[in-house]
């Protein structure tokens, strides 16, 4: 048995999309077109579906779908496919790794005698379930290999099916039920119908081959109409193919060289900035340090005056007839008077020391100036090397917004349309393929039937009592404690290959009730795998239990769940075994109490609070 752990959306020019579960019982809820159904979808197409059941808008844009699986050993898995189509990739290994592990191809299945790898023998390979299991498909006695797409409907439930009054097993198969009742034969016994000899051609079934042969004309009258409504592409098809699917390379090729030329601008663009800033700094302290050089040059200056004027004033002293002596007072004469003869040369002293002061204050002023210079040059240099900085900058800057950001939205807009015209283009060969093999199916069966002589049908044995009677009181066992409104004795409809629930089939009620009993088919049949040591995938994922009408439908009788089962059906989650896993995706939310125990997503939608979750998207 394995756990579904992660579904993830990746590739293109988006942030992954992902949801990751947990062991035991996780619950999906919130709002209509949030992308619940949509996991559902992933699912199925990664199992091998030939096409999508829907892929919705915003998924178009991704490149990848991948699912994760882990064993009970701890071992991973991760499915990689396409979301044009086309072959899986299997790596043994968890999806945040998987590039970094060896894969395999698996087809999505194999047709006629192949033997080639394909996504059944890879899941069941990791699921522990025997790979070559034969069941029987016909009257005839003749089997067929179980594949994964025939055991789907036992573990993966749909929103449209959950309803369906077909039996839960029969999911969207073809000509005959057979092969699908076979399966269950299978999960409940263990045993499949490998030892069975087929039926001589006398024996076979003509009625049944020509059911068959209508309803394969019917099918094939369908595809030829679907293509002939495209048949103005159909000529040169899978050229066309090609010619998209290369135009898909270069433009991912174009938009991861433009990540890169951006991511390195950007990078240009930050060490820019920094040197920008980081210059500036050093301009700025450079200018106020040539503001203080200024201001010690004009105090030099003033100085330099200052000494001139005393220089002067000594000489005009000297030529003066009559004159007060500045050191003693007295009237200065031709002759010489007493008053020191140390003081008698200070005239000419302070001359000459005017004279060396000036001197010296002109030395260091000429150092100064070259050092105002220099400065002034350093300056000029950063303001030329922040003018060119500046210029590259804003080149940047307007490359970024006129080129890379307009060219980022037009290649969305290409993959976009590209994705598209893909998917056209694969779902029309798909249809041509289909149309072309029912054709031949067609010529094959009418061939048997012409050929074939009358004979009688064989009987064959039917499922195993104890086994069916087993699962049936799991089923009880689970619906008593989802407080059904009656005794809860369920017993199985050989005919139908459904249950009946006190005495009333599931078919006979409203769309409710039907959604209710196909979730307790559905976990009682794992639970009773489980339980006994039969072959089940352990997983089982279910969309919309509750809630069997979308929003905006109208309502009818009957498409309302019991609200006594509802709240013990949210109750019984809590206590899922750790050892299998149940996902519910449902619109309607648990209560609390209960959405705390379990591993639970709320998709708010556009009503959600700041910091919920939107969506799977």
């Amino acid at each position: 048995m394995v756990y579904l752990r992660e579904i993830r959306l990746t590739g293109g020019d988006q942030d992954d999309a992902c949801i990751n579960f947990g062991s035991g019982a996780n619950v999906v809820s919130g709002a209509s077109d949030t992308g619940k159904s949509f996991l559902i979808d992933c699912i199925d197409f990664v199992f091998g579906a030939d096409e999508w059941r829907r892929l919705i808008d915003e998924a178009k844009p991704y490149l990848q779908v991948l699912i994760e699986l882990e064993n009970e050993d701890g071992d991973r898995l991760t499915l990689k496919r396409a979301v044009s189509g086309g072959d899986i990739l299997v790596y043994p290994a968890p999806i945040r790794t998987h590039s970094e592990a060896q894969h395999r191809v698996a087809i999505p299945k194999r047709s006629g005698r192949q033997v080639a790898y394909d996504i059944s023998q890879a899941f069941f390979e990791f699921c522990g379930i025997g790979t070559e299991i034969r069941l029987r498909k016909n009257a005839g006695g003749k089997t067929q290999r179980l594949s994964v797409r025939t055991l789907l409907p036992a573990f993966i439930v749909g929103e449209t099916s959950i309803i369906a009054e077909k039996s839960p097993l029969y999911g969207d198969s073809g000509f005959s039920n057979t092969v699908s009742q076979r399966m269950l034969s299978y999960l409940l016994t263990g045993t499949d119908d490998e030892d069975i000899e087929p039926q001589d051609d006398a024996g076979i079934d003509r009625n049944q081959i020509e059911a068959q042969l209508e309803l394969a004309k019917r099918l094939h009258a369908e595809s030829a109409e679907k293509v002939d409504r495209q048949k103005d592409l159909a000529p040169g098809l899978e050229k066309s193919i090609d010619n998209v699917e290369q135009s898909i390379q270069e433009l991912t090729s174009r938009i991861d060289l433009s990540k890169a030329e951006r991511r390195s601008l950007q990078s240009e663009r930050l060490d820019l900035i920094s040197s920008i800033n980081k210059r500036q700094t050093q301009a700025s302290a450079l200018s106020e340090l040539l503001v203080r050089y200024d201001l010690l040059n004009e105090r030099y200056e003033s100085d330099l005056k200052r000494l001139d004027f005393i220089s002067e004033g000594t000489y005009y002293l000297s030529a003066l007839q009559h004159a007060i002596c500045p050191y003693c007072g007295q009237e200065i004469k031709d002759e010489p008077h007493e008053h020191g003869s140390s003081k008698a040369e200070i005239p000419e002293e302070a001359y000459e020391a005017a004279i060396k002061e000036a001197a010296k204050i002109k030395g260091l002023q000429t150092d100064l100036s070259a050092a105002i210079e220099d400065l002034t040059g350093r300056i000029e240099e950063l303001e030329s090397t922040l003018d060119t900085e500046r210029t590259r900058l804003s080149s940047i800057d307007d490359q970024i917004d006129r080129v890379f950001i307009p060219e980022q939205s037009q290649s969305r807009d290409q993959m976009r349309l590209l994705v598209d015209r893909r998917l056209t283009y694969n779902s029309l060969q798909d249809d041509i393929d289909r149309r072309d093999e029912l054709a031949d199916l067609c010529e094959t069966l009418q061939k048997t039937l012409d050929d074939a002589p009358k004979g009688s049908q064989r009987h064959w044995k039917a499922i195993d009592e104890v086994a069916l009677d087993g699962f049936c009181n799991t089923i009880s066992t689970l619906l008593k404690s989802w407080s059904w409104p009656g005794d809860s004795h369920v017993t199985f409809d050989a005919k139908k290959y459904d249950i009946f629930v006190d005495g009333k089939s599931r078919q006979s009620h409203g769309k409710g009730v039907r959604s209710v009993l196909h979730a307790a088919f559905t976990i009682g049949l794992l639970q009773y795998c489980h339980e006994n040591d039969l072959p089940h995938p352990g997983f089982v994922v279910i969309d919309s239990p509750l809630t069997t009408y979308k929003q905006g439908e109208k309502r009818s009788q009957g498409d309302e769940v019991d609200a006594t089962v509802e709240a013990s059906f949210w109750r019984s989650l809590r206590q899922i075994p750790s050892e299998v896993q149940i996902i519910v995706l449902e619109n309607k939310e648990p209560p609390t109490d209960v959405s705390e125990g379990l591993n639970y997503h709320l998709f708010a939608g556009a009503e959600g609070e700041p910091g919920e979750r939107y969506g799977f998207f």
